[in-house]
């Protein structure tokens, strides 16, 4: 198997227990239609109580390191983070736009978020962290099914080889092309009242912590483009949030620390991350046209997931929805020291072979090929890659784990 890489080298490994946005489904949320006859509550009252100077600039400098992470990757993406405790928000910082231009207007407290997003294979999504019935409850009423013109929208990873600055280049994908059904939009404002108001939240899950005594819990969700991040501790009535027009996972290792700096506990930092396949290496590639021609088909899904087809655009394989679509890169998974480099040629021997979703909000998400005895495909497996995370002692042990979604099958 020869291949034109993209990137080589070791996984990178990012610090997240994080929960996909198709686990612990909740309850599916009421229509626009019939929210629309139910009043909205009071307004839950926040009151405004600033942390002092010298902790803010700490919890900055922490959201900062998460900013220089996303402006190295996608340069327009955008992030509001709020910490609300004993009902009053204590703490409210802003970065990047919510347009991709010169002319885009700066992330603020009412810039809408995409606080409920989906898998956008799925035709109808029913999980969630947010309800339309808990930002009623809350007496939020500035919510959306659909955002208006203040909308932080998604962006694609950059396009071409990451290590070429003079090819590198960010793309935006068009936003009519990402929406999938289930979304709702929220701002910063309306989900600090949100997560006060509704005690217990749904939804998010206990967490331990070295020398941190109360319970602490958290929830994740990405997808669409966006990812959302809530950490609570109960006890103390402090939640910090995040909202990021991102799809890079890793912000609920900012919030944890964020929650370090807010409780006076001895907190014990030093830890060990543990892969547990250390060998294990990954290697992206351009789609060669002669060798994956037998990729560009229509495929059939199970139901309950949307139907797609393939095709080569120039020298591009890109997978076509009905809503969005997204390039396709191969990507080998092998152990170190199978590989072999002969005439400049790269060979590997006994890899695993995937295609990779490049665009959002896919870019998690994978596509695993399964061949008949004549090397033609007979499905693809959408599959998505996570980080699990299992803390023993103080030892973090962090495996690679693909989890099969659907298959999809090619109609000739």
């Amino acid at each position: 198997m020869t291949r034109r890489a993209w990137f080589y080298g070791g996984l990178v490994l990012l610090m997240t227990a994080c929960t996909p946005s198709t686990d612990n489904a909740v309850p599916k949320s009421a229509t626009e239609e019939t929210l629309a006859s139910q009043p909205v509550a009071e307004p839950f009252v926040l009151r405004e109580a600033p942390v002092d100077a010298e902790l803010a600039e700490t919890i900055t400098q922490l959201i900062n390191e998460r900013w220089d992470v996303l402006e190295d990757r996608q340069k327009t993406a955008g992030i509001a983070v709020g910490v609300v405790k004993d009902d009053a928000v204590i703490y409210t910082q802003f970065w990047g736009q919510t347009r991709s231009d010169d002319a885009g207007t700066p992330i603020t407290r009412k810039t809408m978020f995409n606080v409920h997003p989906a898998n956008p294979f799925k035709l109808n999504s029913e999980s969630g962290m947010f309800t339309p019935e808990g930002f009623q409850k809350a007496g939020v009423s500035d919510i959306a099914f659909e955002p208006d013109e203040s909308f932080a929208p998604p962006h694609m990873f950059g396009k071409g080889d990451p290590n070429d600055y003079e090819t590198y280049s960010d793309v935006l994908l068009p936003f009519e092309m990402t929406r999938t059904e289930g979304d709702l939009w929220a701002n910063l404002d309306g989900v600090m009242r949100y997560v006060a108001a509704n005690q217990p939240m749904e939804g998010l899950t206990a967490i331990s912590m070295n020398n941190f005594e109360e319970e602490i819990f958290d929830r994740m969700i990405y997808g669409n483009g966006f990812t959302i991040s809530v950490a609570a501790v109960p006890s103390q009535k402090l939640y910090v949030v995040i909202l990021e027009n991102s799809i890079d996972k890793g912000i609920d290792d900012y919030e944890v620390s964020v929650l370090g700096e807010l409780v006076s506990h001895n907190m014990n930092y030093d830890t060990e991350i543990v892969k547990m396949k250390p060998l294990e290496r990954q290697i992206y590639y351009e789609l060669d046209e002669a060798d994956e021609m037998g990729l560009a088909a229509e495929y059939q899904c199970g139901d309950g997931y949307r139907n797609f087809k393939i095709v080569l655009e120039g020298e591009t394989f890109i997978l076509k929805t009905d809503k969005w679509h997204s390039r396709i890169s191969g990507v080998d998974t092998y152990e170190a020291g199978s590989e072999k480099v002969v005439d400049g040629v790269l060979t590997i021997d006994g890899a695993e072979v995937a295609y990779r979703l490049l665009d959002v909000p896919v870019t998690n998400m994978e596509l695993i090929p399964k061949f008949d005895k004549d090397e033609k495909i007979v499905s693809l497996t959408l599959s998505e890659v996570i980080y699990e995370t299992e803390r023993k002692d103080d030892t973090y042990y962090q495996d690679r784990v693909i989890h099969p979604i659907t298959t999809c099958k090619p109609v000739r």
